[in-house]
């Protein structure tokens, strides 16, 4: 119980954290006040004890909640990492695994809200992210 409370804090903490990005200016690569590393770590941790409660307690109304939320996250995060022109998980891989193997007892629903957020509802913009036109083929 104090895992899911952790979790569920953490997973509030950083929603919060991505929607005060919306209403104010900061800095082009930070998540709110936090840095790229501290956020996907963050993410991480959250999705390791979200996995870890879904295997051990199963596919109950506290760890599908919890789960939501993580989906809920990482579809936010994609949007916005999109938006903004950021590579994935803006280049912080080595978290964005974690998060990969962690949710895989979410049958990788986080990571494919992510994917799906990043890459096809932002209308194929994440194709060509250079500035660089000689190289486009068009026909």
């Amino acid at each position: 119980m104090l895992m899911w409370i952790g979790g569920f804090t953490l997973v509030l903490a950083c929603i919060a954290g991505v929607v005060l990005r919306v209403f104010r200016p900061l800095r082009p690569t930070a998540y709110s006040d936090l840095n790229p590393a501290s956020f996907w770590w963050s993410l991480a941790l959250m999705s390791v004890l979200v996995g870890v409660s879904t295997s051990q307690m199963g596919l109950t109304e506290a760890t599908l909640g919890a789960a939501a939320l993580i989906t809920a996250s990482l579809g936010i995060v994609g949007h916005f990492d999109m938006r903004d022109r950021f590579p994935v998980a803006r280049k912080q891989y080595v978290p964005f695994a974690v998060v990969v193997v962690a949710s895989i007892p979410l049958f990788l629903a986080p990571v494919l809200a992510y994917g799906v957020t990043y890459y096809w509802l932002a209308g194929g913009d994440a194709q060509d992210r250079d500035s660089d036109d000689a190289d486009d083929v068009t026909d």
